[in-house]
């Protein structure tokens, strides 16, 4: 063999070899940490790693309505229930549930308990209930709580549990006319009982305040007003007043699911009628408060303050306020009322013992 075809031989193994072994070398995987895993109720999600996006959680089904959320970003949201299947305890709050006589089913609310609860076993407390607004839940009301908590352990506000209510999305604590949704009848029958039977309450009516934000100062005024046997406390946060004509413009479909579309149902279940019709129950015996932001949408406003002139009328002492600066948003209101929210509750708990 002659030394030229010994060398093209040599060249020829070499590029087979470098041929081989290259491309073995990148068969070979890099080795990545495998993440730990979590279980999630019948769900299994990988955990992952500090500082990367978490995986996207899988379900069982998944229907059209759940693509379209996906699709635009927004959160699957759990199917309203009596019982919230969201099981979520925020800060300072406990999930609860009982067995709704009315209903014969359970209902579900969370509780914030004040500092020394657990250890002064002879002590009761007056109770807020705190009403969501619309196509919110339960949960929404911890904003609340926290700051509530705050002034509590500084000595600004009286020690109170606080109630958040299950006010099934968006029914206006209001029962509706076909009986499908006694929501107002689990709140003031079974809810208030309830509490007062688990928890360590003054259970009368000079220690129940009845609260809310928007739908929910709407239905603090609607609750507070026709039960003032009940509740010795009403206050009105940005309250969604609406009367009989702005309720069917402005919330059609819900005049039709909470009021059965029946414009004689709502004036009769509304705080326009109630506070008139118990006005002497009512005088002289419950503190009464309507605060609005100033930056609100005009008609909510102008709602309001004819609310304000309604209760002058009937010679109801109350606090009214407007709010500078402050939009549609309940917390950043509480903010703005600072001092002057924690002094309504002094005075109006001054006599509870």
């Amino acid at each position: 063999m002659s030394a030229h075809s010994a060398r093209l031989i040599s060249i020829t193994l070499s590029v087979i070899a470098l041929a081989l072994f290259g491309s073995v070398a990148r068969s070979q995987p890099v080795a990545e940490p495998v993440p730990a895993l979590t279980t999630l109720g019948t769900v299994t999600a990988h955990t992952p790693p500090p500082d990367s996006a978490p995986p996207r959680r899988l379900a069982a089904a998944d229907d059209s309505a759940a693509k379209k959320r996906k699709a635009s970003g927004k959160a699957a949201r759990p199917a309203v229930s009596w019982e919230d299947p969201v099981r979520e305890e925020p800060a300072g709050t406990r999930y609860q549930s009982f067995l709704s006589p009315t209903l014969q089913q359970r209902v579900s609310y969370l509780a914030y308990f004040p500092p020394g609860y657990a250890t002064d076993s002879a002590r009761r407390y007056p109770v807020i209930y705190w009403l969501h607004g619309l196509n919110g839940d339960q949960r929404r009301g911890a904003g609340f709580t926290a700051k509530l908590d705050v002034a509590i352990k500084a000595g600004l506000a009286p020690a109170m549990i606080v109630i958040l209510v299950n006010g099934m999305n968006d029914r206006f604590y209001c029962d509706s006319p076909d009986g499908k949704f006694p929501v107002e009848t689990v709140i003031v029958k079974d809810l208030v009982a309830e509490v007062d039977r688990a928890h360590r309450t003054l259970a009368r009516r000079e220690a129940r305040i009845v609260e809310g934000a928007s739908m929910g100062g709407l239905g603090a005024l609607y609750l507070g007003f026709k039960y003032p046997e009940v509740f010795g406390v009403v206050s009105g946060v940005m309250p969604g007043i609406h009367d009989e004509h702005s309720i069917v413009e402005k919330y059609p479909k819900t005049f039709e699911s909470v009021y059965g579309g029946s414009r004689e149902y709502f004036i009769r279940n509304s705080p326009w009628t109630l506070v008139e019709q118990n006005a002497d129950a009512l005088r002289h015996r419950t503190f009464i408060r309507v605060w609005i932001g100033g930056a609100d949408l005009d008609w909510r406003q102008a709602f309001t303050g004819k609310f304000h002139q309604l209760l002058d009328r009937l010679d109801l002492e109350h606090e009214y306020r407007v709010i500078p600066g402050v939009a549609h948003a309940f917390l950043p209101l509480y903010e703005k009322m600072g001092e002057a929210n924690w002094a309504f509750y002094r005075r109006a708990l001054a006599t509870v013992k």
